[in-house]
């Protein structure tokens, strides 16, 4: 463990990781979180798509496409959550 003196006292650093700015998978954090905020776009975008699709293919528009939105946003939510869970506990 890194230290170093502040009045007199040693005080100790995070690990070496943190300090850096690096996961422990030696990623930038802002990468990892940037690629987490494309992936939710990209889901989310993907199932309005398809409910886009399914509200023109049986005429019964917004419904589909509104539920793929939701559908898409919950489940991103619950793994940003996981995500989130999992960073906290290193």
């Amino acid at each position: 463990m890194l230290g170093y003196y502040f009045a007199g006292t040693v005080v100790h650093s995070m690990d070496k990781n943190k300090m850096s700015g690096l996961d422990s998978d030696d990623k930038p954090n802002y990468m990892r979180w940037s690629g987490f905020g494309l992936e939710f776009g990209g889901v989310i975008a993907l199932f309005c798509y398809a409910g886009y699709q399914l509200d023109e293919r049986f005429s019964s528009s917004p419904w589909f496409l509104l539920s793929g939105f939701f559908l898409g946003f919950i489940g991103m939510m619950y793994l940003l959550y996981k995500e989130i869970k999992k960073f906290n506990d290193k």
